[in-house]
């Protein structure tokens, strides 16, 4: 199994997630170790209004290689990846989904990748055609609309922006990360707060100008579950 030399850092971003978070930081962790000399997996309270910090915190208290972060008031998975990414220090950059839907263990066929190309991004993606998905059709529509929008709009060739596995050099994504304006709006008569407009589809945007390497797309095993 491919290895990195150095240290990677994974971002996991959570919202609201009292109920999964801790038993997943915890597997996350158990999946991440074997991938890199050494690790961090940061998971990022992204302002939530239950337990959420406290159930990082009780993961990382038994496992110190995850760290918590959290803040108020919410503000969006893209506003919890650029905070990640500021706290993250590591040589690599990993981002992975709180739900766990996308294993963190098959980052493992994304070192290889960047490994093998000397590529300085690496990212999943659902619609290669050795991907193993188990979500619904309408969902395929979707995001089929979705990918052909964006080649309309930003000429942005990447089938799939949304995957929430990706890996990134630090020396890439950093100072990416430093250029994308998150819009933060506070929460004004009883209202919530809007979400930060920094998302895959921005990051996927400014990379192809900042990079040379974009190891993109690698097949990918995810089961979604239905969520009420």
């Amino acid at each position: 199994m491919a290895k990195l030399s150095g240290k990677l850092s994974v971002l996991m971003p959570a919202y609201n997630e009292e109920a999964i978070i801790y038993e997943n930081a915890l597997e996350a962790a158990r999946q991440i170790c074997p991938l890199a000399d050494d690790y961090e997996l940061l998971v990022i309270d992204d302002g939530s209004s239950d337990r959420t910090k406290a159930e990082i915190e009780r993961a990382a208290a038994e496992n110190p290689k995850i760290c918590c972060i959290s803040y108020q008031p919410n503000q969006g998975k893209g506003g919890a990846l650029r905070e990640g990414t500021a706290h993250a220090t590591g040589d690599y950059i990993a981002f992975c989904d709180a739900d766990l839907d996308l294993a963190p263990e098959q980052l493992a066929d994304f070192i290889d990748r960047m490994q093998r190309e000397n590529a300085d991004v690496v990212i999943g993606s659902k619609m290669h055609p050795e991907s193993k998905v188990d979500y619904p059709a309408i969902r395929r529509v979707y995001s089929w609309g979705y990918y052909i929008l964006l080649l309309i709009l930003f000429r942005l060739n990447v089938r799939d922006t949304q995957t929430g596995l990706k890996l990134f050099k630090a020396e890439v994504i950093k100072p990416v990360m430093r250029q994308i304006l998150v819009a933060v709006h506070q929460v004004v008569a009883g209202q919530q707060p809007a979400h930060g407009v920094c998302d895959e589809v921005e990051l996927n945007i400014v990379i192809p100008d900042a990079v040379l390497r974009f190891g993109e797309l690698l097949p990918i095993s995810a089961l979604f579950e239905q969520k009420f």
